[in-house]
């Protein structure tokens, strides 16, 4: 009986020591990425910067352009302001970035693959407007893609 009491003991002992250590530990790492997080933001405020003060843009920049754009929002509204939002549009606004993300990133590889391989019909596909349309396009897709998941759980409530 003595036995099972101190095993017990120590097990409610350790237990709140783990407790201690597991709330040490989240508030570091929330703080840790909460640093990571504004140097991330502030990182890509620089390169939006940089690339809106150039006179001549070239159409990749673009591509940079939106690809910063979308970095800094995602750092901007899940890092920074995540706690005053609420977690549910904080998933969804995520999951659109990743995809806006995603969309990007096969975009820019598409236009560097065009760009080598096919440098003659690169200059007639990739003027400036349709450069513009195409990242519209590759954010309401990626938007679109997020939209889905809300409609779904939409009608999953009712």
């Amino acid at each position: 009986m003595t036995t099972s009491i101190y095993l017990v003991s120590a097990a409610i002992r350790l237990e709140h020591h783990m407790q201690g250590f597991i709330g040490n530990t989240g508030l570091f790492l929330g703080l840790f990425l909460f640093v990571m997080g504004a140097i991330g933001f502030t990182m890509c405020v620089i390169e939006i910067r940089e690339i809106l003060r150039l006179n001549n843009i070239f159409l990749f920049k673009y591509f940079n352009l939106s690809h910063a754009i979308i970095h800094a929002t995602a750092q901007l509204v899940v890092v920074i302001i995540g706690g005053w939002v609420p977690p549910h549009l904080i998933g969804y606004t995520a999951l659109a970035l990743q995809f806006s993300s995603l969309y990007t990133s096969i975009t820019m590889s598409l236009n560097r693959m065009m760009s080598v391989r096919f440098p003659f019909i690169y200059a007639k596909v990739f003027t400036k407007s349709n450069t513009i349309m195409i990242i519209i396009v590759t954010w309401l897709l990626a938007f679109s893609s997020s939209i889905v998941l809300l409609i779904g759980e939409s009608l999953l409530k009712r």
